[in-house]
């Protein structure tokens, strides 16, 4: 049997925190500087100090960890009341709304070709309907588009009518128009499919027949805004042919302009009929000249050179023969006539000519391309097909207390266990 140690032996060796205004008690055996027993007053007293301390300090612990725990406490109650009140509102104060559908899209005027008959029409000239509906996708989420339909519609005072009773789902009073497009895209759901083409609208108001009514004006805004789309692609496809066409016009109008000029100033419409005149005239004198011969010959062998008749044939025959000659000189360009040679004035007019031609056939390739260029646009052009036109609702499907409501509690529920992990993690590190 172990001897009993005495009570300052089992203060000494308990698992008490040491103060340091009290030395440790000393062991049985022990001397040292306190080598006078203690009498057991003293070693009361000394074990109600240390009980005291001992008692201060979980005191202490026990408050801190209740002023802990009041924050996840906290949290847990507005967990538990964001559920009943998200549902509290939409039930009782928020207004019903009704959702209005629409759907359409852009096609070309064209006719397919064969190869486009064969594939069923699909995949040809899909880069400019992607294109124009990209730009129909813009404009139905645009500030322009909330403008026009204020105007039309007064989209204002629509939305903001039910404002006092429910203000977090409808428009406030005297909003301005950045507010009332960020509401707008709130109310207006747009689904793209970029694969087909097809766009499909989704309006809420709490009016239906007004929200058919607002959908039925936003797709006469996007056949409006196509039009326009069509009417700049025409002018940039015509434009240029136009001005090629304006400036082959011009060239043509001078060149004109030159040939007449050239035949007022030398009273000679076309050279050509001027030549065969001129031939003709040739070829009548040589006939007279070989006829004189032949005159003047059967004459020799009758008469002498005396015989006034023979002189007067002789006569006539030089005088045939000097015109002759002066006819063909004036083809040579050895003899001008009134200062002006006749194959200078040919060279002259068949330069101008010929520019006419080249400024007539430039122009009536201009006119071609023209021609050509205003078919492609028409071709090209598109308009907006209506596959499903505005709807008019029976039944309110907005809001939806309880789905939100158990929306609200999932993500309250969420929110709560990380913000109980972090205040956990942070409480055990400290």
């Amino acid at each position: 049997m172990q001897p009993r140690k005495d009570l300052s032996t089992q203060l000494s060796e308990s698992s008490f925190e040491r103060d340091e205004a009290f030395p440790p008690l000393r062991e049985v055996g022990r001397t040292d500087v306190y080598d006078a027993p203690l009498s057991v007053q003293e070693e009361v007293l000394l074990l109600r100090r240390r009980l005291g301390k001992i008692t201060r300090r979980d005191k202490g612990q026990r408050m801190q960890a209740g002023r802990s725990l009041w924050m996840p406490a906290l949290a847990g109650i507005l967990t538990l009341l964001m559920p009943l009140a998200v549902y509290t509102y939409l039930s009782v104060a928020a207004v019903p709304q009704y959702f209005s559908y629409a759907g359409f899209t852009t096609r070309a005027a064209d006719v397919p070709n064969g190869a486009e008959l064969l594939t069923g029409g699909f995949g040809f000239g899909m880069g400019t309907q992607a294109s124009e509906n990209d730009i129909l996708f813009s404009y139905l989420h645009s500030q322009e588009l909330v403008a026009h339909l204020d105007r039309k519609l007064n989209l204002r005072s629509h939305f903001s009518a039910d404002w006092a009773s429910d203000p977090v789902l409808q428009l406030q009073l005297a909003a301005s128009l950045e507010q009332m497009h960020r509401f707008w895209m709130r109310v207006l759901e747009v689904a793209y499919d970029r694969s087909t083409g097809l766009i499909e609208m989704r309006l809420r108001a709490t009016d239906p027949v007004w929200a058919a009514a607002v959908l039925d004006e936003v797709l006469k805004a996007c056949g409006a805004k196509v039009n326009d789309i069509n009417t700049a692609a025409f002018a940039d496809a015509v434009g240029f042919a136009q001005e090629a066409l304006d400036k082959a016009n011009q060239t043509w109008r001078a060149a004109i302009d030159q040939v007449q000029i050239f035949r007022v100033a030398n009273g000679i419409v076309d050279p050509a009929i001027e030549i065969e005149s001129r031939m003709g005239v040739l070829t009548s004198l040589q006939h007279q000249l070989a006829g004189a011969l032949i005159d003047l010959d059967e004459m020799a062998q009758t008469t002498d050179a005396q015989d006034p008749r023979f002189r007067k044939l002789q006569d006539r025959v030089n005088v045939i023969r000097q015109r002759l000659a002066a006819e063909r000189l004036s083809f040579s360009g050895e003899t001008p006539e009134d200062g002006k040679s006749f194959p200078e004035l040919v060279s002259t007019y068949e330069a101008l000519y010929t520019d006419l031609e080249f400024a007539q056939l430039r122009y009536t390739s201009a006119l071609s391309a023209l021609s050509q260029a205003q078919a492609d646009a028409a071709k090209k052009s598109r308009y907006l097909a209506i596959y499903l036109k505005p709807t008019v609702a029976e039944t309110s499907e907005f809001p939806k207390p309880a789905s939100t409501a158990a929306l609200a509690a999932m993500m309250g529920g969420l929110a709560f266990a990380i913000f109980s992990l972090i205040h956990l993690s942070v409480r055990g590190r400290r």
